[in-house]
């Protein structure tokens, strides 16, 4: 299945690795190589199994409800876990 990420673009859901809140990953030290290319505008960053990141100015909550993935498949961190 694909999903629709934004700005007309879609990917192929079995491609993803992961979808990230951009105001998450903006906080780590680690992340330098994709803080470097977030826009101001940018509220997702998908990363696919190719190490290619994709910004979107959608939600990353809202891309993930476009999944057929099952809620319980998903991950959810939140800062104090």
């Amino acid at each position: 299945m694909y999903i629709h990420i934004g700005n007309n673009r879609i990917i192929s859901e079995k491609k993803i690795i992961g979808i990230f809140n951009t105001q998450t990953i903006i906080f780590s030290e680690r992340n330098e190589w994709i803080t470097s290319q977030i826009s101001g505008d940018c509220k997702s960053v998908i990363i696919d199994e190719n190490n290619h990141i994709k910004l979107s100015i959608v939600s990353p909550y809202t891309i993930m409800k476009r999944t057929t993935l099952d809620e319980k498949e998903f991950f959810w961190r939140n800062k104090d876990e």
